[in-house]
């Protein structure tokens, strides 16, 4: 199965939207389906990224978790609201927002 996800805009202020997209999220429904949507992205792409950075297998088999903890402190939680969206995922991650990550693990 091939999932295509098209975001024409996405605006990050206290109630993101998207103004036009194809697939589950579409024009007319309700803004809550956009904050999922970027919730899920961001998160997809933080995940990837620490995947990347961090013998994560070997972590989850100990037990110990300490490691995946400072790493979102460091990437991600003591950024926090000293940052726009588009920023602490750029920063956080090395790269801009890509929904790739959503459907590429």
């Amino acid at each position: 199965m091939t999932v295509t996800v098209a975001i024409d805009r996405i605006e990050s202020t206290t109630t993101p939207y998207v103004t036009k997209s194809h697939g589950c999220f579409t024009e007319g429904r309700a803004r809550l389906n956009a904050t999922y949507l970027l919730g899920q992205l961001y998160a997809a792409q933080f995940y990837h990224t620490m995947r990347q950075k961090l013998p994560f297998t070997a972590i989850l088999a100990s037990g110990d978790y300490q490691q995946i903890t400072d790493w979102r402190i460091q990437n991600s939680h003591r950024l926090g609201a000293t940052l726009t969206p588009v920023q602490l995922v750029q920063q956080g991650t090395g790269e801009p927002l890509d929904p790739q990550h959503c459907w590429t693990g």
